[in-house]
């Protein structure tokens, strides 16, 4: 959950994937499959009956006369099993009731069954009870009073429905169920397990028959799905709470969605007595995430804390006043809980350092604090070490079930990343606890509104905090290891991704009060203006002194643009002591650690710019606490980071192979009152005005004016819509470069005193504060518009989501995750949701499992996809009128002693991919455009690159696509490479004058297998490796209809994303150089004499090789190729 839009797992993905191949069997004439001995049958869907499993994690004690004494109750107190013995029905079933044995033999399911899972049947005897089956037949079902009574042999009791959701928070889930009981004595039964607030149970539900990823029908009770592992470990005596919710992954990757498991609490109960004497009951549950919640601080004095503060000499009563008269907070409220006492150790250790000059101050305070740096500009860092801390082991979950070894540097993200225990961390010196590099630095003399006392000011990174809470506030088991954990690499916090941090160039902090990152410069593109006052930023002494220190601070900044490091952000530590107070329950003496992380994390971003929204959550799948930062990050980079790409789910239609399981499909807007100012300024071409994130929306309003308010902007003075300036006024000015204008007159001065002169407080502090958060949004408005981009491209992705919701109800799946994402197969929605540039994010879940099955549902809200993303060079910007090496002569393209072309030293133009200088500089006037595809290599265009440069004959084409939505540009245009192999006496052969067809025509390579061949039900590539049956397509002839192409019925489909970015460079191209086309199938797809004269137009490597295969006659492509024909 820690990142947002993350794909499925890969058998998630496999079993959406096989169940609409099968229900899109049957089509086009195919008989359809009914019969469960043969893969890929219909019949699971159809005759599918659910069933749900309840067990109960109480045992029924009985105590010693010391235990008695020594419990919280009355010595005279009657246990449960007591009370039951005293009732003549439960007389005969009280030895086998202790223990465990009530819960393991009565466990409700669609009836009742024991442990062993046998089903109880016929009708309830004196003598039919038996000790795998204590309560005799289904009907009386041990109750031999009820059926003497003359209410006869009623049935067993049972669930009847199930209605389980997880909540949008992440916090917990929630589950009701729904039990029928016939008698009183099955009543009292249930009471007793499953109407007990706080306690315990397994809540298990699934398919009765379903299929496998391998189209395989299997059956729930038979073969390897007879039991299921959480089930055993709920009679395997006490253990910790993550290694059951380990077991619970496991055991839906193995069932591939087709199994629900929850461990969960009661929280609360109600029932009803029907006149037919049977009860109707309702047991309400939330997930074990409610742990979250229970995490404290105690924050009433502590007399403990009070005597170790007075035997260290660092604190007395006077002390704590006078902190509290002149705001110093960390002292004020020192004793008021562990953390209060942590954190206040930390600033005073900061205190001694700040008086005095010896360099081993360290060794006379303990070993808490090391390898600090010599004051520069009045800033000093250090590393910190947090004792006792626990760190976490994990496991990866493979494929197929089994659990292997956990990389931190590749599996941090991973949703197969298994919790499976603690081991204990230790630092140097034999003291055992965590050693984290720049996790405090201190700056001396700042003018805050703080009493002068308050020196040096102090700051710790948010990962320190958080290793702070988690020792001092966690609840903890028999073995003092934490209940739950934070999600952040402890390892190595300076490696950590767990929480990405949105940045920006000319990103700061408006308020060191509350925190501090590394400021940065805009860049020129952006703001000529602004960036021409920031340019000289570096000298100032808090900038100053940040770079002297950046080896010893912790590592803000990422390697990837746009990207930081929540974890490492400093945090003021007398705002962490005030955040802490203000959050305080003050009757029940307690603070929730989540409201005030939550506080934390609103103070980072309001002082950041407000880019960034975080939140703190249970993952109830990996059993630890995670943040996550709500907003888009770049996408393409995140989906290569992915070994799984997007799942499509198909919402409507039947076509060969491609069914759809979705059975309701609901789309509502969610318009909220933060929507109103960003709709009305956002809908025109240009949104990105001061005072709003509006340029983002205006993305997806793109080519739509209003023909009565055709341009919107806010008031300087109010946030109402105003009409835009007439010509000519001052305000027309400000348009020009807008950013530029906040800098210089709003910014720049504030931003003096704050950063050259440590001047704090609260009237610069609030004055950067509010323009921050414009300047902020106008920048990434500017990024994501493309507008300082060599092509155009957003550097930044826009940071809004489509505020609609896309509601689906399908067949019962599990596995799903908060904030996964999905694409749809676009047969519903309307076109301005385009599936190749949206991708739905899953925001909510729930399961709803009754008589007439298990369905599933999901919420969902918007994100736009707007592909790969720019990078921009540090200042100055690179010419763009250069491509490759730009002046070199072809005489630089020869092959160098190791036999390769000399590099390019710019690499390819989209990514700066390294490129041999393997084209010829040009220039050369351009004619003629070819289509090919690779063959192959359809991951990366740098894999096709990195190819070519291995050669010596200056093979390339200008363009690399692929359905990844790659567009890859390698040189400018007016440059040249082979990329066609024609020999002379091919056009001899057409009786027509050689010519370099080559140095006139651009290319374009669409990386694709090619043909592939339908062998044993699956489709062979000529590399031998087989691809997904929904990637296949057919070739058509000139009049539509499917036939073999060159040997061929199967190739390769080229998907939407991939021809519509084709289509854009060709359409391109024509504008750029006159380049005409008129469709003409036979001129496209057979080798022919129109292109060897030279002719201008549009061609594939078909028009003129006998020996190639690219571009197939795809109808999609045709289509598109059609739609440009002049």
């Amino acid at each position: 959950m820690g990142i947002i839009g993350r794909p499925f797992s890969k058998w998630m993905k496999e079993q959406v994937e096989v169940r609409q191949r099968v229900l899109g069997s049957g089509f086009n004439g195919n008989k359809r499959n009914f019969n469960n001995s043969l893969p890929d049958s219909q019949s699971p869907f159809l005759n599918s009956s659910p069933w749900i499993r309840m067990v109960s994690s109480i045992n029924l004690a009985t105590f010693t006369d010391k235990q008695r004494e020594e419990s919280s109750v009355p010595k005279s107190t009657k246990t449960v099993l007591q009370k039951l013995e005293e009732k003549s029905e439960f007389a005969s079933f009280i030895d086998n009731f202790k223990g465990e044995g009530l819960a393991k033999n009565f466990v409700l399911f669609n009836g009742v069954t024991p442990r062993n899972g046998s089903m109880y049947s016929g009708i309830t005897k004196e003598d039919s009870a038996t000790s795998s089956n204590i309560f005799g037949g289904a009907y009386g079902f041990g109750d031999l009073e009820t059926i003497q009574d003359g209410q006869g042999f009623v049935p067993q009791p049972g669930i009847t429905s199930v209605d389980f959701k997880y909540q949008n928070d992440g916090a917990l889930s929630k589950a009701t169920v729904s039990i029928k009981a016939f008698s009183k004595f099955q009543f009292q039964i249930i009471d007793i397990l499953f109407q007990r607030p706080g306690y315990t149970v397994l809540l298990e539900f699934g398919h009765s028959i379903f299929l496998d990823n391998e189209g395989n029908t299997q059956y729930a009770g038979e073969g390897e799905y007879t039991s299921t592992r959480p089930f055993e470990l709920m009679f395997e005596g006490p253990l910790p709470q993550y290694k059951l919710a380990a077991a619970i992954l496991k055991e839906k990757t193995k069932w591939r969605g087709n199994y629900e498991g929850n461990f969960m609490k009661i929280v609360k109960w109600n029932w009803s007595f029907n006149t037919d004497g049977t009860y109707d009951i309702t047991v309400s549950l939330v997930g074990v995430g409610d742990v979250i919640n229970s995490l404290k601080a105690n924050v009433s004095p502590s007399e403990r804390l009070e005597m170790k503060a007075a035997d260290e000499k660092s604190l007395s009563e006077e002390d704590i006043k006078d902190a509290a008269e002149d705001g110093i907070v960390i002292v004020a409220e020192a004793v008021k809980s562990k953390l209060n006492y942590a954190l206040y150790e930390i600033y005073h250790k900061a205190q001694i350092e700040a008086k005095t000059a010896s360099t081993n101050w360290v060794n006379a305070i303990g070993n808490f604090i090391s390898n600090l740096t010599s004051w520069f500009a009045d800033l000093k860092a250090g590393d910190y070490i947090v004792q006792n801390f626990p760190l976490p082991e994990f496991k990866m979950l493979k494929e197929n079930g089994e659990l292997g070894s956990y990389n931190p540097e590749t599996d941090q993200n991973s949703p197969n990343k298994i919790f499976t225990g603690f081991k204990q961390a230790k630092g140097k010196d034999e003291v055992k606890g965590l050693k984290i590099p720049g996790a405090m630095c201190m700056i001396k003399n700042a003018d805050t509104n703080i009493d002068s006392d308050y020196n040096p000011q102090t700051f710790i990174t948010f990962g320190t905090l958080i290793a702070l809470i988690t020792v001092n506030c966690s609840l903890v088991d028999s073995n003092n290891n934490p209940l739950t954990y934070f999600n952040f690499n402890f390892d190595d916090l300076n490696q950590d991704s767990s929480c990405e941090f949105k940045t920006f160039k000319g990103q700061f902090s408006s308020d060191p009060n509350i925190c501090l990152i590394p400021p940065t410069i805009i860049e020129k593109s952006t703001s000529e203006g602004a960036y021409e006052r920031q340019k000289d930023n570096d000298d100032m002494d808090l900038m100053k002194g940040i770079k002297e220190h950046k080896d010893a601070l912790a590592k803000f900044l990422t390697d990837e643009p746009g990207k930081g490091r929540l974890a490492n952000v400093y945090i003021d530590i007398n705002y962490i002591a005030k955040t802490l107070k203000s959050n305080t329950d003050e009757d029940k003496k307690e603070c929730s650690i989540v409201d005030f992380l939550n506080a934390i994390l609103s103070g980072i971003n309001g002082a950041t710019g407000g880019v960034n929204e975080f939140r703190v959550m249970f993952n109830e799948n990996s059993h630890m606490i995670e943040i996550t930062n709500q907003v888009p990050f770049d996408d393409e980079k995140e989906q290569q980071n992915d070994e799984v790409p997007l799942t499509v789910i198909n919402t409507f239609g039947l076509r060969p192979g491609q069914g759809s399981f979705v059975t309701d499909i609901k789309l509502n807007a969610e318009l909220t009152n933060d929507y109103a100012t960003i709709i009305s300024v956002g809908a025109q071409s240009n949104g990105n005005q001061q005072g709003t994130n509006s340029g983002a929306f205006s993305l997806y309003n793109y080519g739509l004016i209003d023909r009565i308010i055709p341009v919107k902007k806010l008031s300087k003075k109010t946030d109402e819509v105003k009409d835009p300036p007439d010509s000519g006024t001052d305000d027309v000015e400000e348009i020009k470069d807008p950013i530029g204008r906040i800098w210089s007159e709003e910014v720049q001065d504030v931003f003096d005193d704050v950063y050259e002169d440590f001047n704090f407080t609260t009237e610069n502090t609030s004055t950067l504060g509010n323009i921050n958060a414009d300047y902020s949004q106008m920048v990434l408005g500017e990024a994501a518009a493309g507008k300082n981009s060599e092509d155009g491209k957003a550097t930044q992705p826009a940071s809004f989501f489509l505020p609609f919701n896309l509601g689906l109800t399908f067949h019962g799946l599990s596995g799903f995750k908060i904030f996964q994402a999905f694409q749809t197969d676009g047969n519903v929605l309307p076109c301005s949701y385009d599936p190749d540039t949206i991708q739905q994010i899953i925001k909510s879940y729930s399961h709803k499992v009754d008589l007439d099955g298990w369905t599933t549902s999901i919420e969902t809200i918007g994100k736009a996809l707007f592909g790969k993303l720019s990078t921009i060079e540090e200042n100055p910007v690179r010419d763009n009128n250069t491509a490759g090496s730009g002046n070199e002569s072809q005489d630089s393209s020869v092959p160098g002693d190791d036999g390769t072309l000399p590099d390019d030293p710019n690499g390819t133009i989209t990514s700066g991919f390294p490129l041999n200088k393997i084209y010829y500089d040009g220039p050369t006037n351009k004619t003629q455009i070819y289509l090919h595809h690779t063959a192959g290599a359809t991951k990366s265009p740098k894999i096709t690159v990195s190819m070519w440069n291995k050669r010596t004959d200056h093979v390339a084409t200008h363009y690399i696509t692929n359905n990844l939505g790659d567009k890859e540009q390698l040189f400018k245009d007016e440059a040249w490479a082979n990329h066609l192999g024609l020999p002379s006496s091919t056009f001899r052969k057409f009786g027509v004058r050689y010519q370099p067809l080559d140095k006139i025509s651009l290319g374009i390579e669409m990386q694709s297998y090619g043909y592939a061949d339908l062998r044993n039900g699956k489709y062979i590539t000529a590399y031998g490796n087989s691809i997904p049956a929904n990637t296949v397509g057919t070739p058509i002839d000139k009049n539509g209809r499917p036939t073999t192409y060159k040997g061929h019925k199967y190739y390769q489909k080229y998907n939407s994303q991939h021809i519509a970015n084709v289509k854009d460079i060709l359409v391109g191209w024509m504008n750029k150089y006159g380049i005409p086309f008129k469709f003409d199938y036979d001129v496209l797809f057979t080798q022919n004499k129109i292109p060897f004269t030279g002719k201008p137009g549009i061609y594939t490597h078909n028009s003129v090789r006998t020996d190639k295969y690219d571009v197939w006659p795809q109808k999609e492509l045709i289509d598109m190729l059609k739609s440009i024909s002049s």
